[in-house]
């Protein structure tokens, strides 16, 4: 189990800026992100929004210029490549946060995350791994409907194991025993953890 002196759950603009302060102060920092680096802001919320309306802006001035003296003939909204620039700015803008998290020696772990409990005198704090919910649907493909993307068995792997371990034990220490075993390729220790799987109810 690898230690830091701070850990931080999300990376949205308050979570990027309290690991890299942190860092800059001369802390050890591990920033949980499960999605994009930037958050809601960044991908999908202020960022995109402002983008988007920074063009209509531009396109009413224009449309309406014979008001300020300036005549623009066949003024055109082309939607596509609004999108487009509000993708690179994104993108860019994603870019930016990321980079700055590798130059400050900042930890950064893709997956989802949540206090577990305390440990020693600080936290500790449990990832579900992305992998190991693919690996669950190699070791018991049972449990998977035929023909999902690698992709789709991630996400169907880890609606499987948020709604039957919940209901069937404790979701944190089962996902952590779970991943622990599939992430140091002991699959037999895997096996032994998800044997009470046949006991669940799976006829979803």
């Amino acid at each position: 189990m690898e230690h830091f002196d701070l850990l931080v759950i999300g990376g949205g603009p308050g979570g990027y800026l309290c690991a890299q302060r942190a860092a800059q102060g001369g802390m050890t920092v591990c920033l949980f992100e499960a999605r994009h680096m930037g958050g809601t802001c960044l991908n999908e919320g202020c960022i995109p929004t402002k983008t988007l309306l920074n063009s209509v802006k531009l396109y009413r001035h224009a449309a309406e210029s014979a008001a300020f003296g300036v005549t623009a003939e066949n003024v055109v909204l082309d939607h596509a490549a609004v999108l487009k620039r509000k993708g690179q700015v994104v993108k860019q803008l994603v870019t930016g946060v990321e980079s700055a998290m590798k130059s400050h020696k900042i930890t950064v772990i893709r997956e989802k995350a949540a206090v577990a409990g305390r440990a020693g005198g600080g936290f500790q704090v449990d990832a579900v791994s992305a992998e190991g919910c693919y690996g669950l649907c190699q070791l018991n493909p049972k449990y998977f409907p035929e023909g999902l993307s690698p992709a789709d068995n991630v996400r169907h792997g880890m609606r499987f194991l948020g709604e039957l371990l919940e209901r069937h034990g404790d979701t944190a220490a089962a996902l952590t025993a779970y991943n622990a075993g599939w992430d140091t390729g002991d699959r037999a220790y895997a096996q032994a953890v998800l044997a009470a799987a046949e006991r669940w109810d799976c006829d979803e």
